[in-house]
Order: C-alpha cells, then structure tokens, then sequence
C-alpha cells in the first residue's frame, strides 16, 4: 500500500510494510524514507509484529505511539508527532535517500532499493519533530531514556563478563573439585551479578519503556541505580575471594538497594496494561529479581551471624530463582518482543512464547520453594512447569527461524548456540533431580546444570549486545547529524560494528562455553581454565568491536566537518 495513501482527512499516511517483508526486503528504510516526508503529519504503520525497536527509534525523536494487535499476523502501530515544528531530521531530499538502507543487519550489503509503490511523495517537506539533546537527556516524558544510561550498564556488564573470564581461569582447579568454595562463588557471582544482571539491567531501562509505552519513572533514579549496583555486584565476588565477610554484606546492601530502586523505576513502564505476556513476564522477572537480592542480602549477614545453616539446597533456591525467575524469564519476555524485527521474521502465531513467559513465569517460584524446604515433589512440580516453558520457549525460537525472511547471520548463530546450552541444563537437570545415582555424579550435574543455564544466558547477552548496543548508538549518532557511512551509503549497523571482530568474539565465546561444560562435567580443570580465557577473551573483543566503532564514526565525521 502507497506510503502517501491518507487516511480520511485526518492527515495520517498509512504505511503497510507487511509486502516488503514478505520479500525479504528490509523495511527499516521505507519506514524512515516515511517518516522524513510525514511533514507534520501522524503515520499508521501495518506490521507483521510490533515493531519494538522501531518504537524505541521514533520515540526518541520525539513521537509518541499506541500499538494495537488486530490478528496475530498484523499490528498496527501509531506515531504522532509530539511536537510537529520542533525540527527536521533531514535537511533534504538526499538525506532522507540516505536512510532508504537499513541498519538492522550487521553484514555489509546494499539494500533493496523500494519499490515506487511504497516510496514516499518528493512533494512533502521533510520534517519530523525532535526535541533538543539538554532536553531528551533527563526528560520523563520521553519513553526513551538517555542513550548513556542503558550504555552505562552495558558497559560495565562487559567488564564484567571479562571479570567472570579471569575468575574461571583463576579458580579452576578448586571449581571442579569443591564448587562451594568461596573462591567458586566468587566466579558465579561475577558472572550473574557483574555480568548478566547488569545486561539485563540495561537491556529492561532501555526497552521497559518502549514495550510500556511509559517512561522511567526518574532518569537520576536509573543513575542511582547503577551508581549502587555495579559496585555491589563487584564487591560481593571480591568479598568472596578474599573471604571478607563485610565486603560481601556491604555489598549485598548496595546491590539489593539498588534493586529496589530499579524496580520502583521501572513499575511505571511495566504496570502498563494490554501488552500481552512479554511486559507481564518483565513485571514478574523484576518481582523475582528483588526476591533474589532479598535471599542474597540475608545469606550475606548469616555468615556472620549465623542465623541458620547455609544448606546446598538453600544455595541452589537462591541460584535457581535468579537464574531462572529474574534472568531467564527476563531473556523469555524480551527476546519475544525483539526476535522478530531482529531476525525479520513473519510468523503465523506467537503463542509458544506467550505460553513460554506463563509457564516460566510460574514455575520458578514453585522450584524456588521445593529447593528452601527441601520438598522433592513440589521441586518436581515446579521443574515440570520450568521445562515445559523452556521448551515453549525453543519452540518460539524454532518458529522465529523457520519463519525468517533473511538468510541466517551471526545473531542466529548466537542464540541457536545459547539454546543448545539451555537444552544441557534441561537434560542435566532433570537427571540430577530424578535419577537414582550417587551423591558425587549428582552434585557433578548440578553444577553443570546451573552452568549451563549461565552460559545460556552469556551467549545470549552477547548476541544481542551486537544487535542492541549499535541500535542505541544508531539513533545517537543520528541526532549528531551523522547520515552516512564513510563509504557514502546511509549509516548502517555494519558501520559501528567490526564483522570479523564479532564472529572472533561469536567462536571465542562457544569455544569457551563447550570447553567450560565439559571441564565442570568430567572434572577437568585445565578445561574450565581455557573457557575462562576465551570467555574472557571474548569480552575483550565485544567491548572493544562495540566501544570502537561509534567512535570511529564520529571521528571520521568530525574530520569531514574540519575539512
């Protein structure tokens, strides 16, 4: 349909991507090509799925939006202009040429160029509104946060990740032997608290309000959050290794406080009603996430005062609800929201993952409790639920890539590599919990099971950080008047981030994990000392390859702007 077909005379133009998809075509740059004519005027955008990064991208150049599912093969999204004479985002027409490619693909290739039918009119001024940068960065009402806040986590979640590396290689010799050493749960620690809830933590400040439609509750309150929580996530495993009892509690009352913080933050975004399961898994992840925190503070100040006995099972509540509860069900929600556009794919339906963030959502809860009180059959009734979500869960993935319109590319190889990981954890899992065999072989299972369910998640993390960090800075760039790339095409995803240096990261990082499963699974050590050295390695080159190439486009621009 016609990008410039009208609605009424209501002066809204209609957009219906759904034929470019189906072609296997990108619609990032119609849309943007759209939106540069709209002068003024509101669009209504028809989709196969709702275009959450869209919405991300267009809010915070100063639209607000409502999305509505008609069936489950068609959304239709609203941009109305916040402010319709605040500004322009292109200047002229070969500006709004410039975004006729799209940035959702790491590879260097040129787009389609669309065809006439959904080209926009020569005839309309190009302007949309946008809002001055001092304004955007602490504004409540813009749905978007500032581009540095989610960064800032981001950021201090690939240290982490390199942290977690150098902890692996370090305490590999006592990690297959006796996983309970405090040497042991200074490298979980690092991994789940410095690591992957700080990704999440990012990843939830910067998509919580896109999928709400409702703004942070305070931009400073995001800051405090992580001003507390990055520090408590790297004391707490410090506090470990060094067998300081105080570091861990001090750290424990940063981290579980700015939990708390962050979860009266982002109640505002995710109290939003009508989104379907994806926002209600949210809601329920940030609910377990303070539990968690609640469990990990209390455990922290039982070492010093001996409240009750720190009993495996205990341990492995608190491991489980965080793993599963806060973190994986986390992944679950919002992998439903950005599967889709990521991976350009028009699926019949999706129930599976509406069905995965219910049944996850529910069961990890009643494992949590099963492991506290030692009940095996509540345990068990939980653990059914959490499988069957996780297999909902593979379910979706499976229908995602079957249903794709793009050939596979490097975030496919990621999560299919993290969900080959998650099905070790199931596996491992359910014979540890059921099967009648020794203490030793159980306790080997376990650990692996509990491993693997990190390293699910790290694969995924990092995955999606090469889809969603160039996705912020995209945006930013853009609003710095950087259009193209310096090989004069429009900016592009493939100009922020170094391929080769993704796909090193991509095999450092399975290399790494296979090695460290298989270390833990037959007590090997210098195995799980090389997966820290390559995970660790393949922190070094994400945060690298992701730090480097907005910089280096900036340079670049400024020195075209001196010449």
């Amino acid at each position: 349909m016609s990008a410039d077909n009208l609605t009424g005379d209501t002066g809204e133009v209609l957009l219906d991507v759904r034929p470019i998809i189906e072609r296997g075509e990108e619609p990032f740059g119609t849309i943007m090509q759209t939106v540069a004519a709209l002068d003024g005027r509101s669009l209504l955008l028809v989709a196969p799925f709702e275009p959450t990064p869209l919405e991300g991208v267009l809010a915070a150049q100063g639209y607000t939006y409502q999305s509505e599912r008609v069936t489950d093969t068609e959304w239709r999204v609203r941009f109305e202009p916040a402010d319709a004479g605040a500004g322009a985002v292109a200047t002229d027409q070969s500006e709004a040429k410039a975004v006729a490619e799209s940035p959702f693909t790491i590879k260097s290739r040129t787009s389609p160029v669309p065809s006439a039918t959904h080209a926009p009119s020569a005839t309309h001024a190009p302007s949309a509104p946008t809002l001055p940068a001092s304004v955007m960065a602490m504004d409540p009402t813009q749905n978007v946060p500032p581009a540095w806040l989610p960064l800032g986590f981001l950021a201090a979640a690939g240290a982490g990740l390199i942290g977690f590396g150098v902890a692996m290689m370090v305490t590999a010799p006592t990690a297959v032997t006796f996983p309970r050493d405090d040497h042991v749960l200074a490298a979980v620690h690092f991994g789940v608290l410095a690591f992957l809830s700080a990704a999440v933590l990012g990843a939830l400040h910067q998509f919580g309000p896109v999928v709400g439609a409702k703004p942070l509750r305070s931009v400073p309150a995001g800051v405090l959050t992580g001003v507390l929580f990055v520090p408590g996530a790297w004391l707490i495993p410090l506090g470990f290794a060094t067998r300081h009892t105080g570091v861990v509690q001090l750290g424990g009352v940063l981290a579980t406080t700015a939990v708390c913080t962050a979860a009266w933050n982002l109640s505002r975004p995710l109290s939003a009603t009508g989104k379907g399961a994806p926002i209600v898994g949210l809601r329920l992840a940030v609910a377990y996430l303070v539990v968690t925190a609640g469990f990990g503070v209390t455990y922290a100040f039982d070492r010093g005062f001996y409240w009750f006995p720190l009993l495996s099972d205990r341990v492995l509540a608190h491991a489980h609800l965080g793993l599963i509860g806060w973190l994986g069900l986390a992944y679950v929600a919002v992998a439903e929201k950005l599967w889709p556009m990521f991976l350009l794919a028009h699926r019949p339906h999706a129930r599976a993952g509406e069905r995965a963030v219910w049944l996850v959502g529910t069961g990890a809860p009643i494992v949590t409790l099963g492991l506290l009180f030692s009940s095996q059959p509540v345990t068990i009734v939980g653990g059914a639920l959490v499988v069957a979500g996780l297999g909902f869960h593979l379910a979706s993935l499976a229908s995602v890539i079957a249903h794709r319109r793009r050939s596979l590319e490097l975030l496919h190889g990621f999560v299919l590599a993290s969900a080959a990981f998650l099905a070790i954890a199931i596996m491992t899992g359910i014979v540890a919990g059921l099967a009648p065999i020794d203490t030793e072989l159980r306790t080997r299972l376990v650990v692996t099971e509990v491993f693997s369910l990190i390293l699910w998640l790290t694969l995924a993390v990092i995955g999606h950080s090469h889809k969603i960090v160039p996705f912020i800075t995209w945006n930013r760039l853009r609003s710095r008047g950087i259009m193209k790339g310096p090989d004069g095409r429009a900016l592009l995803f493939a100009h922020l981030v170094n391929d080769t240096a993704a796909r090193v990261t991509f095999g450092a990082a399975v290399v790494g994990a296979g090695a460290g499963v298989l270390g833990v699974l037959t007590a090997t050590s210098w195995l799980v000392r090389g997966a820290g050295i390559s995970l660790g390695l393949a922190g070094v080159l994400a945060v690298a390859n992701l730090v480097s190439g907005p910089l280096l486009m900036i340079r670049w621009h400024d020195q075209q702007q001196e010449a």
